[in-house]
C-alpha cells in the first residue's frame, strides 16, 4: 500500500512539474515522507480513510503540519486528524467517530489497570524517546465520554519540566486510542547546577516570598463581611532559584519586561430599572434613599473641584447614573467627554462618587497625546510622592490606616496602598493612584469597608500555616521554560514553586474558595460497612466511577437525606456540583427536578419521591404525568404517581417482579445507590 501511495504521490509530482511557477517538488516531498511516516505509526488504513487535505503552520520553532483523513464509508463519518513536524515527531492525534453518543454515563467495558497499559504502548509507539522522560503517570475514567485519560508530566533528571505534558485518551470499550497530545518544548537547554535541598528551599520561600495574615473583605447579597485569612504576601507569581535560593519572578526568569498594574477598582454594572403597576414596600422605601441622593450637577461639581482630575472647561457632562454596587452601596457614576477642538484631540473623565456622601471613589481619564508629548515614564519615587500628596489633600485620615502594598517588582508609574486594621493589613481595601509622564494622574480607585474586623488572637499562626502549605509536596522542584523575547526557546531553568497558592482560614487553616468559604476537598472513601450487604456491588462500581457519598461509612440501612441524593442525582444526570445550597435548589427547580414547595434538604426521601426526582431530571416527567397510559405494576403507588412508577419498572430502575413497591417508605443510602447503578445498567 505504502508503494502504491508512493506512486500516486510519484504521479502527481510528474503531473506538477508542467507548472514550475507553483510547483514546490522538495515540500511535496516532505509531505509524501510525513505522511507514510503517520500511516505507519499510526495503522491509519487504506481501505477505511482518504487523506483529504493538509495545511503547514510555519513558526521560528519549526514547521508543523496537519494531515487529515475522512472515512470512506459516508455513514460512519470518522475522521483522523495529525500534527506533525518535519522531523517526523507527532504532537497530536485526533480520531474523531461522529457516531458514537456522548454525554451519557456508562460503565466501561475494561479497567483502568488494561486501558494504562494501552495508552502507555499506543504513547511508545508514537514516540519512544518521550515515553522515557516522563513521571506522575496516572490514569482517570471520564464516564461521560465512555474514555480513559493518560497523562504524565516530561522530566528531566527525575524532576519535573513544567508545562510539557503528555496526554492520551483511550475508549473504555474497545481501548483504540483516540486522542494524543504532546506539549514539549524540543532542544531545551537544562541548568545543570547543584539544586539546593528542600528544606533550604522552604526556608527561602518564607524568608523571601511568604504568606501573611490578612484580612480580606467579601460581598455577599449586597454586604460586606471581613475574614481573617493567610495568603501569598505578593499578588506576582514568585519563584525560589533552586541554585541560588534567591526568589524571581516572570520577567527575571523570562528576560522579558512587560508594564502593567493591578487596579484595586472593579466596576460594577449598574441595574436595569422596571416598571410596574404598583410601588411595593421596598421600591418606595428604595426611592426613599434615591431623594437622598447627589443629583448630577452636585456630582459634577464635586468631580471638577478636583483639580488633579484636570476637568476643564473644554469637558462636557456626557452621562450620569446611579447603581448599587456588589457591597450595597450606590454610586453614582459622571462621564465627561472632550469638546472637539482645532487638533482633534480625544479625551475623557470617568468619576465614580458615593452617591449618599459625595466622597469620590474611583477616576480613570484619557487625553490623546500631541506628536512631541514625552513617552518616558515617572519613577517609583515620583509616583508615590504624587500620590501621597493626592492623597493627603482629599483622603487624610485614611492614608493613616494606609501602607505600600507589597510589591516584588514595580513598573513605575503607580502607587498602590493597602489599609490596615489592627496591625494586619487589608487586602482589598486601600487606594491606588497612576499617573502618566507629565505627572498628571490617570486613574485613582478607593476601596473602603465599613464592616467589623474580626479580632486576630484565634490566628493558628505561622508555624501551623507553614506546615499547612508545604503539605501534601505543595513545594516542588523542577524546570520551569524560559523563552526569548522572540518566543524562541532559551532554557529551562530549575526553580522551586508552590502547585497551589491556596487562600486559608487563619483559624481552621482550611482552604477556602473565591468567595472565602471551605473549599471541598473530598477525597473517595473506602466504604468500611457495606461488606456483605446486598448494595456492596453497586456502591463499589459506583465509586470506582468517582460516583459515591462522600464518607467512609455508607450506612447503607440508614435513611438519605434529600439533599444527599439530590446531589447524587445532579453529578449523574446533569454533571453539576454546587456547594451553595440554594443555589444547587434553584437549580433543580428551574430544571423542573422538584417544586419550591417540596424542598426539605435535611427530610428523608420517600422511595416514590426518589424514582421521581430521578425520572423529573431524565426528562420524563411530563410523559409520566399523562393519566390513562400507564400500566403500573405495583398496588401501592398513588394514581398521580402510576406513571413514574411504571417508567421505572420498564427501565428497570427497581424490582417489577413484586406487586408492593413500598413507594411511601423512606429510601436507604444503599438503595440509593442501587437505583443509580440499574439507571446506568439499564
Amino acid at each position: 500500500m505504502k508503494k502504491i501511495l508512493s506512486l500516486i504521490i510519484a504521479a502527481i509530482l510528474s503531473f506538477c512539474s508542467v507548472l514550475p511557477v507553483f510547483a514546490d517538488e522538495a515540500k511535496s516531498e516532505i509531505v509524501s515522507g510525513l505522511i507514510l511516516s503517520a500511516k505507519e505509526k499510526l495503522k491509519i488504513n487504506d481501505d477505511e480513510f482518504v487523506f483529504s487535505d493538509y495545511y503547514q503552520n510555519e513558526s521560528k520553532s519549526g514547521n508543523r503540519y496537519n494531515l487529515n483523513w475522512e472515512s470512506k464509508d459516508k455513514t460512519k463519518s470518522s475522521s483522523i486528524n495529525v500534527e506533525i513536524g518535519e522531523n517526523k515527531t507527532i504532537y497530536r492525534y485526533n480520531f474523531n467517530d461522529h457516531t458514537k453518543e456522548y454525554g451519557k454515563i456508562k460503565f466501561p467495558a475494561h479497567n483502568d489497570a488494561e486501558a494504562m497499559t494501552a495508552a502507555k504502548e499506543f504513547f511508545k509507539i508514537i514516540d519512544s524517546e518521550k515515553h522515557a522522560q516522563v513521571i506522575d503517570e496516572k490514569i482517570t475514567y471520564e464516564a461521560y465520554e465512555n474514555a480513559y485519560i493518560y497523562t504524565a508530566q516530561r522530566a528531566h533528571g527525575n524532576m519535573p519540566v513544567f508545562g510539557n505534558r503528555i496526554s492520551v485518551q483511550v475508549d473504555a470499550d474497545t481501548l483504540k486510542p483516540t486522542y494524543y497530545y504532546a506539549n514539549w518544548d524540543e532542544n531545551l537547554t537544562f541548568s545543570e547546577s547543584e539544586i539546593i535541598s528542600l528544606d533550604k528551599a522552604m526556608s527561602a520561600y518564607k524568608e523571601k516570598i511568604g504568606y501573611e495574615l490578612f484580612y480580606q473583605v467579601v460581598a455577599e447579597d449586597y454586604k460586606d463581611t471581613v475574614k481573617l485569612v493567610y495568603r501569598p504576601k505578593y499578588d506576582e507569581t514568585l519563584y525560589i532559584d533552586a541554585t541560588s535560593g534567591e526568589a524571581l519572578n516572570f520577567e527575571q526568569l523570562y528576560g522579558e519586561e512587560s508594564a502593567g498594574g493591578s487596579n484595586m477598582y472593579g466596576k460594577a454594572e449598574a441595574t436595569a430599572d422596571s416598571a410596574a403597576a404598583r410601588l411595593s414596600d421596598e421600591e418606595l422605601a428604595m426611592l426613599e434613599e434615591i431623594s437622598k441622593m447627589l443629583s448630577k450637577e452636585k456630582a459634577e461639581s464635586i468631580a471638577r473641584r478636583v483639580s488633579e482630575f484636570d476637568i476643564t472647561d473644554k469637558y462636557t457632562v456626557s452621562g450620569y447614573n446611579i447603581h448599587k454596587d456588589s457591597h450595597g452601596k450606590y454610586t453614582g457614576r459622571i462621564s465627561f467627554e472632550l469638546k472637539t477642538d482645532k487638533n482633534d484631540k480625544y479625551g475623557y473623565r470617568n468619576v465614580l462618587i458615593d452617591a449618599k456622601t459625595g466622597e469620590i471613589i474611583s477616576f480613570s481619564g484619557y487625553e490623546s497625546k500631541d506628536k512631541n508629548d514625552s513617552d518616558s515614564q515617572i519613577s517609583d519615587e515620583q509616583a508615590y510622592s504624587l500620590a501621597e500628596k493626592f492623597l493627603k489633600k482629599y483622603y487624610a485620615e485614611k492614608l493613616n490606616k494606609m501602607q505600600k502594598k507589597n510589591v516584588f517588582k514595580s513598573y513605575g508609574a503607580g502607587a498602590d496602598y493597602q489599609r490596615t486594621e489592627n496591625g494586619i493589613r487589608v487586602y482589598n481595601n486601600g487606594a491606588s493612584v497612576y499617573a502618566d509622564s507629565s505627572e498628571k494622574i490617570r486613574s485613582f480607585s478607593l476601596n473602603w469597608t465599613d464592616a467589623q474586623f474580626p479580632d486576630a488572637a484565634d490566628a493558628a499562626g505561622n508555624e501551623k500555616m507553614y506546615e499547612k502549605l508545604f503539605g501534601d509536596n505543595n513545594l516542588r522542584c523542577g524546570y520551569l521554560i524560559a523563552y526569548d523575547n522572540d518566543g524562541n526557546t532559551k532554557t529551562a531553568k530549575a526553580v522551586y514553586k508552590l502547585e497551589e497558592n491556596p487562600v486559608l482560614d487563619a483559624k481552621t487553616l482550611q482552604k477556602l474558595n473565591w468567595q472565602l468559604k471551605p473549599q471541598a476537598e473530598e477525597k473517595k472513601p473506602s466504604y468500611t460497612d457495606i461488606s456483605g450487604h446486598y448494595a456492596e456491588d453497586a456502591a463499589l462500581k459506583l465509586l470506582a466511577m468517582d460516583i459515591y457519598y462522600p464518607e467512609n461509612e455508607l450506612r447503607p440501612n440508614d435513611a438519605v437525606t434529600q439533599k444527599d441524593y439530590l446531589k447524587l442525582v445532579s453529578n449523574v444526570v446533569f454533571r453539576y456540583e454546587q456547594d451553595d445550597e440554594d443555589a444547587f435548589y434553584n437549580y433543580l427547580v428551574h430544571r423542573g427536578v422538584l417544586t419550591k414547595e417540596e424542598i426539605n434538604a435535611e427530610g428523608t426521601v420517600t422511595r416514590i419521591d426518589a424514582v421521581r426526582y430521578l425520572l423529573n431530571a431524565l426528562g420524563y416527567g411530563e410523559f409520566a404525568k399523562i393519566p390513562g397510559i400507564f400500566n403500573c405494576p405495583f398496588d401501592d403507588v398513588t394514581e398521580e404517581n402510576k406513571g413514574y412508577g411504571a417508567i421505572a419498572a420498564g427501565l428497570k430502575l427497581v424490582n417489577s417482579e413484586t406487586d408492593t413497591f413500598y413507594s411511601s417508605a423512606d429510601l436507604k443510602r444503599g438503595d440509593s445507590l442501587i437505583i443509580i447503578y440499574n439507571y446506568l445498567t439499564r
